[in-house]
């Protein structure tokens, strides 16, 4: 991930904070007191101690200490806050924020499928214990920082994505039907993570299918069911987008990401490059690299 920001915040009331959608997502995680989130045509939600909001599309958005309260810009406040005093303690609102964006388009599929807003009640974050020590972390590394900090953060980030997935997962029976069923799913699961963990291994449908222990017309019957495409569809795409990451980066030529992705020539690997990036791989390079 890039351009990832962490900051870890003690609110005085009154206050209220302006977050602009320049991020790809966007999560508040309360450690103590509440405050309310408001989203424009949305009815204000409030998040309560121990409670953690995540929003997967960076929609632009208000966290503040009242539902009605006026925004400000979130810096002007941070700043305000370093220099206001607490009357009331308990009118004090501890909140760990972190903005990030993902590196390329289309990098993140299971991020585009999420919800506008995932939210997490503090029953079911008490029950993951990594969960909850990631973002004590994370809350130690706002505070302190450090040399490294900026390779640290975004790793730190990442899992702290994944683990609230993982929660949301396991207790929101509404998703059952969706493409994340394909991570609750062992063998579809298990092919997804040999698929991620050997990109560039020979794999077709058959051996996937062996991997997993299921018959081919199955396994691609069921791929095809909870992914919403192809098992060869998927791993093709999925080669691709680390293909751009290796362009983008300058570490491999276009003849070099042509072969590491399958493709035996140059010319058929920049057309179905265009297909899923809109630019062929030399325009890419130029205007991300």
């Amino acid at each position: 991930m890039a351009n990832t920001v962490l900051c870890y915040a003690q609110l005085h009331a009154p206050w209220s904070l302006a977050i602009d959608p320049s991020a790809e997502a966007t999560l508040h995680a309360v450690q103590r007191g509440s405050c309310w989130l408001r989203i424009e045509g949305q009815s204000p939600v409030r998040i309560c101690d121990g409670e953690i909001v995540l929003l997967a599309r960076g929609s632009g958005h208000i966290i503040s200490d009242e539902p009605s309260r006026p925004a400000r810009p979130m810096q002007d406040v941070l700043a305000e806050m370093a220099t206001r005093s607490v009357a009331d303690v308990a009118a004090t609102t501890h909140v760990l924020c972190a903005k990030y964006r993902f590196g390329l388009p289309g990098d993140h599929q299971l991020i585009s499928r999420l919800p506008n807003v995932i939210h997490l009640r503090a029953r079911d974050v008490a029950r993951s214990a990594q969960l909850q020590l990631l973002i004590q972390l994370m809350r130690i590394e706002s505070d302190v920082g450090g040399s490294g900090s900026e390779l640290v953060v975004p790793r730190l980030v990442d899992s702290l994505l994944v683990l609230i997935l993982r929660v949301w997962l396991e207790t929101d029976p509404g998703i059952s039907a969706s493409w994340f069923a394909a991570l609750r799913d062992g063998g579809i699961g298990r092919a997804l993570s040999r698929i991620h963990r050997e990109p560039h291994h020979n794999w077709t449908v058959q051996s996937l299918a062996d991997s997993v222990g299921q018959t081919r017309a199955t396994f691609a019957r069921r791929f095809a069911l909870l992914v919403g495409e192809t098992p060869v569809a998927y791993l093709t795409r999925w080669r691709i987008c680390l293909a751009a990451k290796a362009i983008k980066d300058g570490i491999v030529t276009v003849e070099q990401a042509a072969y590491a992705a399958g493709y035996d020539s140059a010319a058929a690997f920049s057309r179905a490059f265009k297909r899923q990036y809109g630019v062929p791989p030399t325009l890419f390079r130029a205007v991300h690299g």
